[in-house]
């Protein structure tokens, strides 16, 4: 049972006015409103705060995509760059081979000629046939004369030129015929003896008619 305002009674204590029909009809609506008011404030509030908290991990959320597509963007373009560099890298690797074989093709031609042209020189009897040529000329006076120099310039015995000499043209026999002048003579695509042979033969027929153009490079 519901009370009231407090009364005071015979004994001078108080004593709660009980609460009965209209009042306490009004009592009971009283107290639903006020439930209802303070649910509802509840409510209410759970759904602000829900909201807060969806907007945060939206902007949160964004955030992280944001940077995710910065970082792909990132990615993508060193991917790129590392692409191009590789792409230049094989060009360069393949014009490098393109540009040794040539070279390797135009002492193999420079040999040719030089073979062709001994049949016009005193003492080779093996002219244009092919690696007797070089073998017969490196063992000429005159070769041993050149090569002799040219190895002790570069710490080399002279048996180790002329037998290179003897077998340049077999070693380069796998490079196509003819020749572009100037040839040119790569210290890093020979060893040095066989790179001293070469020399030693292009010094040789410098002094014949028509010689070849050419030169040396490290």
């Amino acid at each position: 049972m519901l009370v009231g305002p407090l009364f005071i009674g015979n004994d001078g204590c108080p004593n709660p006015m009980p609460v009965e029909g209209a009042a306490l009809a009004a009592w009971h609506k009283f107290a639903l409103d006020q439930a209802t008011l303070f649910e509802n404030q509840r409510v209410q509030q759970t759904l602000e705060d829900r909201a807060m908290w969806r907007k945060e991990l939206e902007k949160v959320s964004k955030g992280f995509q944001d940077s995710q597509d910065v970082l792909l963007q990132r990615c993508e373009k060193k991917e790129q760059q590392l692409q191009e560099e590789i792409n230049k890298l094989t060009m360069a690797l393949l014009m490098s081979k393109y540009s040794k074989r040539i070279e390797m093709l135009n002492i193999r031609g420079a040999l040719e000629r030089i073979r062709r042209d001994a049949a016009n020189q005193k003492g080779i009897s093996s002219a244009n046939k092919g690696q007797a040529t070089l073998a017969e000329i490196a063992e000429s006076e005159e070769f041993t004369k050149i090569s002799e120099g040219e190895a002790r310039a570069r710490g080399l015995k002279q048996a180790e030129v002329r037998d290179s000499a003897a077998f340049l043209f077999k070693y380069l026999s796998g490079y196509a015929h003819g020749y572009d002048e100037p040839i040119v003579v790569k210290k890093g695509d020979h060893p040095r003896d066989e790179r001293v042979a070469i020399i030693a033969l292009l010094k040789l027929q410098d002094k014949w008619p028509s010689p070849l153009s050419w030169r040396e490079e490290e």
